[in-house]
């Protein structure tokens, strides 16, 4: 179907390739900033006996084994573990962090940027500090997987 010729400004149409996924946008005349047509939404739908919407919607928002398995190896590295263990309590530089731990900063350095990019920490700018927080939303998932995977 084509855009210019719907008057509803709209597309439904099965996907396989994005399941369960809502996109949105506006078309906008960029020299009078005024809206051309309607909004746009694109929803993606799986059909299968097999691969159900919950499968689906579960796959997307539940911890993956690769991430799991590279979360557990980071905090196999004692000096990543009390990272993610002080940042738990409160909100640290990295600085005091090499402090506390009796590392350099290129060290701790080194470790935030490993977890921050597997979401155990996160940052904060504050002036011209950079804080790091423990991600517990990350740490929540991480023992909820190991539940579900070895318990049941």
């Amino acid at each position: 179907m084509n855009m210019e010729k719907n008057d509803k400004g709209c597309i439904l149409r099965p996907s396989i390739f994005r399941p369960v996924t809502i996109g949105y946008a506006m078309s906008m005349d960029e020299v009078t900033g005024v809206y051309t047509r309607e909004d746009i939404s694109s929803f993606g739908f799986l059909f299968s006996d097999s691969y159900t919407l919950y499968d689906s919607v579960y796959a997307k928002t539940s911890m993956q084994e690769e991430t799991a398995l590279k979360i557990l190896k980071l905090l196999s590295d004692k000096s990543k573990f009390d990272i993610l263990y002080l940042t738990s309590k409160q909100a640290c530089y990295g600085a005091q962090l090499a402090q506390k731990l009796n590392l350099t900063t290129a060290t701790v350095s080194y470790h935030t940027s490993e977890m921050v990019s597997c979401g155990l920490l996160k940052l904060e700018k504050r002036g011209n500090r950079i804080f790091y927080q423990a991600e517990k939303s990350q740490v929540e998932s991480l023992l909820s997987y190991l539940k579900q995977s070895f318990i049941g």
